[in-house]
């Protein structure tokens, strides 16, 4: 192989690169759309605008290849800009300066390849416009005068400076490695670190009087696809669902990839109507032809949820916020919509005495989409109610206890509402929620006086998100077969989450919990409480716990292969515990993976410790002495199972999030959670929080010297794909924290 040799005016061809704001940034539609032609016109399957840097040629464009630069050593490209002919190669097999070259010997398996060099205004040549195939050909005259001619449009390009200030700023600010990371590698868009960074630049203009919107973009239906086609396909239509994106958006639009199948739009100096207009655009150019994969044309669309940045939405979460929720709202109402923040009254009805509180929240609450009525007495509550709000909030600080005198009625009444607890810090919030959830009422949340807006506003949005989806749900409780459950095991019908454990003090993805979910072919995904207890009482338990345990082993391979090795939570019922052959069998299976016992820590609820017996406290020590972890998850129990933990061998207790979400708030939960702690340590135990929303939360548990944190504020449980590339992310800890 023959490595292109270096121009001799390389130092001032490389500063004229640089000055273009080019080299490492995302694809863009104006050479998208030269590219296209090229491919058209030409006839090859591959069209690249390449720049040619220092060390590596970046594809600024690309059409039929996934990858986002090559070495330089090894280019095609590098050779091309060495003149100002257009450079062709017929059979690159026969051509000695590249018949071991790895990009003809391995993918993409180039053939033949015709580029011509690309020119800046002071003559400098720093990249070409070529084509690629991967069979032998000769290309005529009047193709090499087509590729001159689209070469000069993309030329003309590169001239032209497009990108918003914004994201000019961004890329100065970086050094290569940073402009490189800032890039997602599959669809060649901003990545998600970079997307919230541009964010954040535009909020502060828009609270200067730059008119700014943010659009959440979500491909429907994507899951199905991987399962169906593959995720090859899966990938290929992102591919294609980016690049329709960029073609709809304005030219100084920023696209990024928020995660799996979302994507994110920045539309700078845009106000909500024409914010629209694009959001349409994009949706009807998704969903106009279908996308060509290997696994043959699938049809496509994207649910969109779009938000203004104002006075209301003036900070990234907020906006963020409000523009998912709008996002759930358009796949709840059937898919392939544009959905505006806002747009869709919701009512919350006030039950309290106390006027200001009522005015405190109807201020805070309307801004977000909800019509507000206030009832001051238990009298008026019966007229409210029958308004059938979305949202109930309920001060228990009214006189003469008529705030648990509400949650009674509310009872017998059955109200689907979500229900809002608040309440002061004399106030016992945690009896009041159980005595709710005791009376069948759903609460979506507790709130003790003084609250802010932002804790108001979240814990809104989190009843937005859960009601979209229950919308989309199948029924709740679907009545189960023995049949099904036993065929669902042997078809392999059930998925894995995973979701991260977070080291508390360094900030490190330790471990990750095991969940279970039942992609039942009727009824949908399906959570563990919908089919454990009937596997226990069929005797199934067994294989569905071995079939899980065997998928996690077979992941857990794919993190050892990257380099990583989490530890690795199961969640074991009391029969599974029972059965004496476990540990061996456990130890067996893990050895096979080849993945250490001290990696894979088995979970058993508090109520188990509670009730737990010889049979159980057998299988607990023997998995111990194999090197297995085990692991106690208190499940809201509190103190109660604090005193069994000196008798189980375990090396971590969990706190429930219920404790969690409320300790900053409620002086009980407080307590709780720090005796939790201390106690664990006292038993050389390491201390897990669970249900982790907020940075104010993680603080205190910081301050409380907790070990390991769990919840949405690090990540979603995940699917096994999705997990690794959130886990391969730069700089995820710093964005999710």
């Amino acid at each position: 192989m023959l490595a292109p040799t270096i121009p001799e005016d390389e130092a001032k061809r490389m500063a004229a690169l640089h000055s273009l704001d080019l080299l490492f940034t995302p694809s863009e539609e104006r050479f998208d759309r030269i590219t296209r032609l090229a491919s058209k016109f030409l006839g090859t399957p591959i069209s690249v605008v390449s720049l040619v840097a220092d060390k590596c040629q970046w594809f600024k464009s690309a059409q039929g290849l996934n990858a986002t630069e090559t070495p330089r050593e090894i280019s095609f490209c590098g050779h091309a800009i060495l003149g100002d002919e257009t450079f062709v190669v017929e059979n690159a097999t026969q051509d000695s300066r590249f018949a071991d070259n790895p990009l003809v010997t391995a993918d993409p398996n180039i053939r033949s390849y015709a580029g011509q060099p690309l020119h800046t205004e002071d003559g400098h040549r720093v990249g070409t416009l070529c084509v690629i195939d991967r069979i032998p050909r000769t290309f005529t005259p009047e193709q090499l005068e087509v590729l001159r001619d689209l070469a000069a449009l993309v030329e003309t390009e590169l001239q032209r400076g497009q990108l918003s200030d914004t994201q000019r700023l961004l890329l100065r600010e970086r050094d290569e490695l940073r402009r490189k990371v800032a890039i997602d590698e599959l669809t060649r868009t901003w990545s998600r670190a970079a997307i919230m960074e541009l964010l954040d630049a535009e909020l502060a203009r828009a609270k200067r009087g730059m008119p700014m919107c943010v659009a959440m973009v979500d491909a429907d239906h994507f899951k199905k696809v991987n399962d169906t086609y593959g995720h090859q396909a899966g990938d290929v239509v992102l591919v294609e669902i980016a690049k329709r994106i960029r073609r709809a958006v304005r030219e100084f639009d920023a696209v990024g990839r928020y995660g799996g199948e979302e994507f994110m739009v920045v539309l700078s100096n845009c106000n909500v109507e024409a914010a629209n207009r694009v959001c349409e655009r994009i949706r009807g150019f998704v969903a106009h032809d279908p996308i060509v994969t290997l696994a043959g044309q699938l049809s496509a669309s994207v649910s969109i949820g779009l938000a203004e940045g104002d006075s209301e939405h003036d900070y990234v979460e907020s906006i963020v916020g409000a523009a998912d929720a709008a996002l759930y709202r358009a796949k709840a109402n059937g898919r392939n919509r544009v959905e505006v923040d806002g747009a869709s009254m919701q009512s919350l009805l006030i039950i309290g005495d106390d006027p200001e509180i009522g005015a405190l929240v109807s201020a805070f609450v309307k801004p977000l989409g909800y019509s507000c009525e206030h009832a001051t007495a238990f009298e008026q509550l019966k007229a409210s109610h029958a308004k059938t709000p979305t949202v109930i909030v309920i001060d228990l600080m009214m006189r003469d206890g008529d705030g648990i005198k509400v949650l009674g009625y509310l009872g017998e009444q059955r109200s689907r509402a979500g229900i809002l607890l608040l309440g002061g810090m004399s106030n016992n919030l945690l009896l009041a929620e159980e005595i709710a959830r005791a009376k069948g009422l759903r609460v979506i949340g507790v709130l003790s006086k003084p609250f802010t807006r932002s804790e108001l506003e979240g814990v809104l949005r989190r009843e937005e998100r859960v009601q979209a989806l229950d919308v989309t749900r199948k029924p709740t409780n679907p009545m189960i077969t023995e049949d099904e459950l036993q065929r669902a095991i042997v078809e392999k019908q059930f998925v894995l989450y995973y979701q991260p454990r977070i080291d508390i003090k360094t900030g490190a993805a330790t471990g990750v919990e095991v969940l279970l979910r039942w992609k039942h072919p009727v009824h949908g995904l399906l959570l563990p409480d919908k089919f454990v207890s009937q596997a226990e009482s069929w005797k199934l338990i067994d294989g569905l716990t071995w079939a899980v345990t065997d998928s996690a082993f077979y992941h857990a391979k794919m993190f050892s292969a990257r380099c990583w090795n989490p530890t690795l939570v199961f969640s074991a019922s009391t029969s599974f515990l029972r059965n004496d052959k476990l540990p061996d069998m456990l130890w067996a299976r893990a050895k096979a993976a080849e993945i250490l016992p001290a990696r894979i820590i088995v979970e058993i609820t508090g109520s188990a410790v509670i009730n737990v017996d010889a049979a159980v406290l057998d299988t607990l020590a023997q998995l111990k002495s194999k090197g297995f972890g085990l692991s106690v998850d208190a499940f809201g129990l509190g103190f109660a199972v604090l005193p069994q933990l000196e008798h189980i061998p375990a090396n971590e207790i969990k706190i429930d999030k219920k404790f969690v979400r409320m300790m900053h708030r409620d002086p009980g939960a407080s307590m709780i959670a720090h005796k939790t702690i201390d106690f664990g340590h006292g038993l050389s135990m390491k201390v897990v929080a669970t249900g982790v929303d907020t940075r104010q939360q993680l603080k205190i548990l910081r301050e409380l010297n907790c070990d390991l944190a769990q919840g949405y504020l690090f990540s979603p449980p995940m699917l096994v794909e999705d997990f690794i590339a959130w886990h391969e992310t730069p700089e995820w800890w710093n964005a999710s924290v």
